[in-house]
């Protein structure tokens, strides 16, 4: 990944689009189209028209893959079929000339399967397909790949023949070198002509370069694999039954190493010209697994870039809009932290209290996230109060249990000045101002005369024994540590 582009706001993450007027790149996941079904991408920071960066950016490359390949045929549609063909393939142990047909359109439909997996990845996916899984490739890549075979083979006994077998040697070893080139190419061209054409083969090893050698050094590693495993199984299991698992590890093995290739042209499809390649699958696959399951909500992403870049005031506007549109909890939580991050006093105020409100209208639940709007407003400003005279004591209550003294106190200030309707609330007001003072500030002075207060103005209020024992305790902590 170290040569990629990567998002500038996930930086695991290649990018697919860049803004030229802010030099910023952004993943798939940051830059959403100016609409659904839009081609037209703009700037989250700058709303300008986002340029595309190429789609090869997104891929990894062939040799960061690696197990990847070797369990490409482990998912249930393709074990199914490669499975099914593997018990078929008994019949080869039939001598009757019609069985032996029968196990050659199995070894046919085997290799047209490969194919479809060759082609399936060579799109973008990288999960084996279905067996209904159709791109109206020619349906006879299997023969013309026994033909391809026949002829290059062929063309290397007559070049031992007449030009001498050193040289017969050499070329045959340049042809196995250009099989996989030549299996790609009739993948892709679906051409017999195309697929024996030296010159083809040579420029898409020279267009993939490095990467060739690389796949081509996996296909033998591949291939002895799979030898392997079936001269072992030949040695422990009977030769009546050996055909079936041998046939499934030849199978297996066979679409891991077409696979192989398919990835090839993948990575470099923009290169050789293959244009089937959908960019929305790529896209989709570039993302981080944790992203693709929490279902990215656009606008919220766009916000969080906006924040990220400090742009306060552009998403401020965004949420602000948006709230104008659709009301929604998780908005009005955004839109009063950028009003905190802000401090735009007056329109925290404002919205604060409809927010307050609002979630006070969900009962008790909510109260903890309701007094927390409350401190943001009333550190904004000292003098600010909410309208309901219980619901503010509640949210000052739950203040002081999460030691957010300072702003308990300012809740608490006031308390009959503000609320001249509410007598009964007096007390507990300024008795909960007293413990506060008392236990969080150790202002013992001022909490006692408070609490001499609440004595002498609500002699019959039933929390006056209360208060009268807090008081008399008070005074003598503080004669004990005097």
């Amino acid at each position: 990944m170290s040569d990629k582009i990567l998002c500038k706001y996930h930086p695991n993450i290649p990018a697919r689009r860049h803004c030229t007027h802010c030099d910023v790149d952004f993943c798939a996941h940051c830059a959403q189209p100016k609409e659904k079904g839009s081609d037209i991408y703009l700037c989250p920071l700058c709303q300008e028209k986002l340029e595309p960066i190429s789609l090869s950016n997104l891929i990894v490359p062939f040799s960061e893959r690696l197990p990847k390949f070797f369990t490409y045929p482990a998912n249930s549609d393709s074990l199914v079929y490669t499975g099914a063909l593997s018990v078929a393939s008994i019949v080869a142990l039939f001598p009757h000339k019609f069985f032996r047909l029968a196990f050659l359109l199995i070894m046919l439909a085997m290799i047209n399967y490969a194919f479809k997996c060759l082609n399936h990845t060579a799109r973008g996916h990288l999960s084996a397909p279905g067996v209904l899984v159709n791109y109206d490739a020619d349906t006879n890549l299997a023969r013309k790949q026994i033909g391809l075979f026949f002829v290059l083979f062929g063309l290397v006994g007559l070049s031992g023949y007449f030009i001498g077998l050193e040289m017969g040697i050499i070329i045959g070893l340049l042809v196995l070198l250009c099989i996989p080139a030549a299996i790609m190419i009739l993948a892709v061209e679906s051409r017999f002509m195309a697929a024996i054409n030296p010159f083809k083969w040579l420029t898409l090893i020279k267009t993939v370069g490095a990467s060739y050698f690389q796949l081509y050094g996996f296909l033998l590693l591949a291939s002895l694999i799979s030898g392997g495993f079936q001269t072992l199984l030949s040695s422990v299991i009977s030769p009546y039954i050996v055909i079936i698992p041998s046939m499934f590890i030849s199978a297996y093995f066979t679409v891991v190493m077409y696979h192989m290739m398919g990835y090839i042209i993948y990575q470099y499809h923009e290169e050789l010209g293959f244009e089937c390649v959908k960019g929305e699958d790529t896209e989709r696959a570039s993302l981080d697994e944790s992203m693709l399951k929490k279902a990215a909500d656009p606008f919220s992403q766009e916000i969080k870039i906006l924040i990220d870049a400090q742009q306060w005031e552009q998403a401020k506007h965004m949420v602000k809009k948006a709230l104008a549109r659709e009301p929604a909890p998780k908005l009005d939580e955004q839109y009063h932290q950028l009003l905190v991050q802000t401090q735009d006093t007056k329109l925290l105020l404002k919205h604060g209290e409809a927010y307050i409100t609002s979630l006070l209208g969900e009962g008790k639940k909510n109260l903890a996230k309701a007094m927390n709007v409350y401190v943001n407003c009333v550190k904004a400003n000292p003098n600010y109060f909410y309208p309901n005279a219980e619901a503010a004591y509640n949210m000052a209550e739950v203040a002081v249990r999460w030691n957010k003294t300072d702003a308990a106190l300012l809740m608490l200030n006031k308390f009959t000045q503000r609320y001249p309707d509410n007598l009964l609330l007096y007390p507990q007001a300024y008795f909960l101002a007293a413990k506060t003072l008392a236990e969080k500030k150790q202002q013992t002075g001022q909490a006692k005369k408070i609490l001499s207060s609440v004595i002498k103005q609500f002699p019959q209020h039933e929390l006056v024994p209360e208060v009268e024992i807090y008081l008399k305790n008070l005074k003598q902590v503080e004669l004990a540590t005097s």
